[in-house]
């Protein structure tokens, strides 16, 4: 692998880009916000708070980078998203996270993953340091569609998911096998542990923190 910039971003071109209007860095920050009080109310260990730290300093200190909006094949099953989880009782009224994505996705920089050669028919990722300089810390959305697999991998940074839509199986954690997971989850994985995820009958879609 190249030098370490995420979990699969492709230093390729972007894909060819939807019309998008407004592709504003304001928008991308009001959801990374929510994710991080989603996050706030749902670590339950030392890592996963940890992790929704990393998350806070990064959009604390994060400057707009220009970028552009693009679309992979696999997005068309956005209004699939599983409306299961989309309203919590740890969300104040509106903060519809699933809704907030599904209004997000045409308007970020999406890339195939270079750990699959599908090319973006069925895994996609959203890094936000397209969107944002973050320093050292990555941040980006894991768009899985549905019934593909993104292929088991590791790396050297500790990462944290944060499950958005979908029920999945997930391997992470230093486990050998894989566990059924919807959304509101947090997934910790250690250096160099190897992990996957394998959607179900609708996409699956969680944040990602490395730090």
């Amino acid at each position: 692998d190249a030098p370490w910039c995420g979990p699969a971003t492709k230093a390729t071109p972007m894909a060819t880009a939807r019309p998008d209007p407004n592709p504003s860095p304001e928008s991308a920050e009001r959801f990374l916000r929510r994710c991080h009080r989603r996050l706030e109310t749902v670590a339950t260990t030392d890592e996963a708070r940890e992790g929704a730290a990393a998350l806070a300093a990064a959009i604390d200190r994060a400057e707009p980078r220009e970028h552009r909006s693009s679309w992979l094949p696999v997005l068309d099953s956005v209004d699939q998203l599983d409306p299961i989880g989309r309203r919590t009782a740890h969300d104040r009224p509106g903060h519809d996270l699933v809704a907030d994505l599904a209004d997000l996705v045409p308007h970020l920089p999406w890339v195939p993953t270079h750990r699959a050669t599908d090319g973006g028919t069925e895994l996609a990722l959203a890094p936000f340091d397209r969107v944002f300089d973050l320093d050292r810390t990555v941040v980006g959305l894991m768009y899985i569609g549905p019934g593909a697999t993104y292929p088991l991998h590791h790396h050297p940074p500790q990462e944290l998911y944060l499950t958005i839509a979908g029920q999945g199986r997930w391997r992470y954690g230093g486990h050998d096998g894989f566990e059924t997971v919807g959304p509101g989850r947090t997934l910790y994985n250690n250096p160099g542990d190897l992990h996957s995820a394998v959607a179900g009958p609708r996409p699956v879609v969680a944040l990602y923190v490395l730090w």
